[in-house]
């Protein structure tokens, strides 16, 4: 994408939707962050959820002046959404009606979910 950005030839038509290209330097930040997301390591789904939003919003900061945000400034928050926030803050549980029935315990900073078969016992 990062390299796409800057061929300014090609076809007419295109079936992707075309990134903005009269900001700064942000194709050093976007490339990071791709290789950032290739690295086998573990990320939250917050920076995951954040990823997809900045790449499939067409009227995001990648794709729209009007948007109010820098795409750097885009870029940055899904690189802080990557962050994994151990030790977690496990908040109130939600027993879910499955079988066999489960709790559901979710992180204040980061949203992980974890499930547990005993509302009493927090994940580790």
């Amino acid at each position: 994408m990062a390299a796409d950005s800057e061929n300014r030839g090609g076809a007419l038509f295109r079936a992707a939707v075309p990134v903005r290209r009269k900001e700064g330097p942000w194709r050093e930040a976007l490339l990071g962050l791709a290789e950032r997301l290739e690295r086998p390591v573990a990320v939250s789904v917050c920076g995951i959820a954040r990823a997809r939003e900045l790449l499939t919003d067409g009227t995001g900061p990648l794709y729209s002046s009007l948007s109010g945000v820098s795409i750097c400034a885009a870029v940055w928050r899904v690189a802080d959404g990557l962050q994994l926030c151990p030790p977690r803050a496990w908040d109130c549980p939600v027993t879910m009606k499955l079988e066999p029935e489960l709790t559901a315990w979710t992180c204040r900073r980061c949203g992980a979910i974890e499930m547990t078969g005993d509302p009493a016992v927090r994940p580790a």
